[in-house]
């Protein structure tokens, strides 16, 4: 009997063994149920902040546009004022530099006019010796 109860007595324990074991791949299943659903969730919550950067981005690059719009239309508009300023100025120097060419002119005709007087008085006078 001793060989019939330690065969009963292994039988048993292989009894809770295969219950065991049962549970294990019972309690393995919902942790791999379990971890695919928490890909899903990692899964869903990456397409959520892609999706978040990328409507963040888009705003960031619309206000971008937008300022270098406005910067591009002041630049464009002082340009403007700066050429019509030196549009202005050269205008001006233009007209002085043409003012003083003509005083120019004048004082050296003036001055070629009293050479040519003081020549003709210097050989009039010399014809008197």
């Amino acid at each position: 009997m001793s060989d019939d109860g330690r065969i009963i007595r292994l039988e048993t324990e292989m009894g809770h063994v295969r219950a065991e074991i049962q549970g294990l791949k019972g309690s393995v299943e919902d942790v791999r149920t379990e971890l695919h659903a928490f890909r899903a969730d990692v899964a869903k919550e990456f397409g959520s902040v892609r999706t978040e950067m990328a409507k963040e981005l888009g705003s960031v690059r619309a206000d971008m546009e937008r300022q270098s719009g406005s910067l591009r239309a002041e630049m464009e508009k002082q340009s403007g004022a700066l050429r019509t300023e030196m549009a202005t100025q050269f205008g001006t120097l233009k007209t002085s530099m043409e003012r003083y060419m003509r005083l120019i002119i004048t004082a050296g005709l003036g001055i070629v006019a009293t050479l040519i007087t003081m020549f003709a008085t210097v050989v009039h006078a010399l014809k008197w010796f």
